[in-house]
């Protein structure tokens, strides 16, 4: 009887698919779903060099982000490599206490990292697009961003991971220098084809 149920306990392991066998190679689109962790806008006269710290006036912390992604990755052994463009909305970010700041977020990111099975852990560098509408002006500023994510694959085709996204912009704005530092964690379901 024990070798009945240990071959048949082996044989319905050899039906499942092999967790090594996990790969993160190939192309994905997906949601992404998360919030502003940490925020800041400072502009600085370029004349006298005088510069004010909006944070009071601009709430970018705690503000909803959602968005899309896509990108590409080639595993080769546990080694991941890739690239990814995302794009972030943050709709209710407050300005003053009272109008909302429509604001968007496009990051151009490389991603370098390593697997374990169906887990993958990884570095992020790339380049952000911070853009949105402060009182009556439009601003625009692009710089580096800069993180780390953890990734899950729980089938063949669909991936969930989480990222933690800083970033540190800075363009002239209105005969001005203006800084704006966003910092997110989403959470991310993707679809490889």
């Amino acid at each position: 009887m024990t070798k009945f149920v240990s071959a048949a306990a082996i044989a319905a392991l050899a039906t499942l698919p092999s967790i090594a066998s996990a790969d993160w190679t190939g192309r994905y689109f997906g949601a992404t779903l998360g919030a502003s962790t940490n925020g800041e806008i400072e502009i600085t006269d370029t004349d006298d060099t005088d510069s004010v710290d909006f944070d009071d006036l601009v709430d970018l912390e705690d503000s909803s982000v959602f968005g899309v992604h896509y990108g590409s990755m080639s595993q080769n052994n546990q080694f991941v490599l890739g690239g990814e463009a995302a794009v972030l909305f943050a709709p209710d970010a407050e300005f003053s206490d009272e109008a909302l700041v429509d604001g968007a977020i496009i990051d151009l990111k490389g991603k370098a990292g390593f697997a374990v099975d169906r887990f993958l852990a990884y570095g992020i560098l790339g380049v952000s697009f911070v853009g949105g509408t402060f009182g009556v002006n439009d601003l625009s500023t692009v710089g580096l961003a800069y993180g780390a994510g953890v990734g899950f694959l729980p089938t063949e085709t669909l991936a969930i991971s989480a990222e933690y996204v800083a970033r540190s912009t800075s363009e002239e704005f209105v005969e001005a220098d203006a800084d704006i530092n966003i910092d997110t964690l989403t959470l991310r379901a993707s679809f490889k084809f």
